[in-house]
């Protein structure tokens, strides 16, 4: 700005240089100056709202990661209308769910993921997931099923395809469904055999067996 000023200046005291020669000058130096203001702000702010962002989001997980589930409900629940455009909306929609399901607000968890399930993009598999869980402990047996085995088939990929699998099949022995709970789980091309072939080690692996027995058992 010093330069543009005393660059004007020069001209306007020149004996050669008409007036309009010299409000030309300053006119010049001025927009030059606008410019470079707008092209040297412009980095700085969206550097400084990406900075708010990520420390925003971080808090909030990191109170998610404390069991802090009511301040994470909260802090996820401002940060999705204060940064709409995010990349990480749809994260932070999901961990917000989350802590409203440790929170036992089940009602609250389908509300929220079934209203954005259309902006899940690849997070689609873990908002079906954690529906169907709401379902599930809500005690809406039907409708958790049915929400399993949504997903197992249109994620068969899914990361959640074992806990989903032990899901159905839990469901439908808490619906009674004796012969639906031995078939989902015995079946060799079924979604639950064919995930603890590939994870053998695996917790649910030894539950479903659990659940499978006690199935057989009653199932005489």
């Amino acid at each position: 700005r010093g330069k543009g000023a005393a660059e004007s200046q020069s001209l306007a005291g020149h004996p050669n240089v008409t007036r309009e020669q010299s409000c030309g000058s300053i006119l010049v130096s001025a927009l030059t100056l606008a410019l470079f203001s707008l092209l040297l702000l412009s980095p700085a702010r969206t550097w400084a709202q990406n900075t708010a962002e990520t420390q925003a989001f971080g808090a909030a997980a990191r109170a998610f990661e404390d069991r802090a589930y009511q301040r994470a409900e909260r802090e996820f629940g401002e940060f999705i209308p204060k940064f709409p455009t995010s990349e990480r909306v749809p994260e932070a929609v999901l961990i917000q769910a989350e802590a409203r399901y440790f929170l036992g607000r089940h009602d609250a968890v389908i509300e929220l993921l079934n209203g954005r399930l259309a902006q899940a993009g690849k997070l689609a598999d873990q908002y079906s997931f954690w529906i169907a869980e709401a379902q599930f402990a809500h005690g809406d047996y039907t409708a958790a099923s049915a929400s399993y085995a949504q997903l197992l088939k249109d994620f068969p990929a899914s990361s959640q395809g074992l806990a989903a699998s032990y899901g159905q099949a839990h469901a439908r022995f808490k619906l009674g469904d004796l012969p639906a709970t031995i078939d989902l789980l015995r079946q060799p091309q079924g979604a639950f055999q064919q995930a603890a072939q590939a994870r053998p080690n695996e917790e649910l692996v030894a539950r479903g067996q659990v659940l499978l027995a006690e199935a057989l058992f009653a199932h005489k």
